[in-house]
């Protein structure tokens, strides 16, 4: 099979990073299995990537691959990339790179996750589904990288209910401290704007939501209506809303988790 990877953009879980799988971690007797293309299908974030030089520390960068039969993305630490895919027999794979965007790094940490990231994907040899993780790797080249399956919420899922807040976190896995709201928050998805509150603020901005990422411009907020001991709580819910974020729905819960704010607000859609 052949497939294109197109420019996706990204944002995440409470990625709070600690919830990631290292692949130092995986069983060596875990049950392995040749994918097919349907089992590739789907978009995936990267949770643990080692090359010849070793374990490369994500931080709180989000890096994503996309499979679908013909139009998929990817997005590595600051940029959005294309590539063509072959699955062959077996457990092979081939990736090659064709177009990454030119956006700088404001981190150079994150400039040094992207290179060695975009190195190791075009030399992968071999794709596995490993614990409903998707490993793709090359033995001679030492290299592995570990995905775990994006749950993908859609716009139009989000838009028109009125969401309240019901709790905020933050902190990293396994010590996320979940914290009761004070106040009335809320948040409100128009088509292309948002609405929100933390509880004494109002929050304004632009939104658009792909692969289960949360992107937002033109964030503004104003505070003059809060008291002293809100303003923790307000800071919480701006940094999450600024993003980028990962958003997943589970019935009337809506979880929204920034990895680089280390934090995640929950809401509870009250038309239902």
């Amino acid at each position: 099979m052949r497939t294109t990877l197109g420019a996706l953009a990204l944002v995440g879980l409470l990625a709070l990073t600690g919830c990631a799988t290292p692949a130092d971690d995986i069983a060596m007797d875990a049950e392995s299995t040749a994918p097919t293309a349907s089992s590739l299908d789907g978009q995936w974030r990267l949770a643990a990537a080692t090359d010849a030089e070793g374990k490369i520390d994500l931080k709180t960068s989000i890096t994503t691959i996309t499979l679908t039969g013909d139009d998929t993305g990817g997005k590595s630490a600051c940029n959005s990339y294309d590539a063509t895919v072959e699955i062959g027999a077996g457990h092979d794979i081939t990736i090659a790179r064709t177009v990454i965007t030119q956006v700088g790094c404001d981190d150079a940490a994150f400039e040094t996750i992207e290179s060695r990231y975009m190195t190791a994907l075009t030399v992968v040899d071999r794709s596995e589904i490993v614990e409903k993780q998707l490993v793709l790797s090359n033995e001679d080249e030492e290299i592995e990288l570990v995905y775990d399956a994006i749950t993908v919420t859609d716009e139009a899922s989000l838009v028109g209910a009125n969401w309240q807040l019901e709790s905020t976190l933050s902190g990293t896995a396994p010590d996320v401290v979940a914290a009761d709201v004070e106040g009335a928050g809320s948040i409100l998805f128009n088509d292309s704007d948002f609405e929100a509150s933390g509880g004494c603020s109002t929050i304004t901005g632009d939104w658009t939501l792909t692969g289960g990422v949360l992107i937002t411009t033109d964030v503004e907020i104003d505070t003059s209506d809060c008291s002293a001991a809100l303003i923790p709580q307000e800071k919480i819910v701006e940094a999450v809303l600024r993003g980028p974020s990962t958003v997943s729905l589970d019935d009337t819960q809506l979880s929204i988790d920034s990895a680089k704010a280390k934090a995640g607000l929950l809401f509870r859609s009250s038309n239902n």
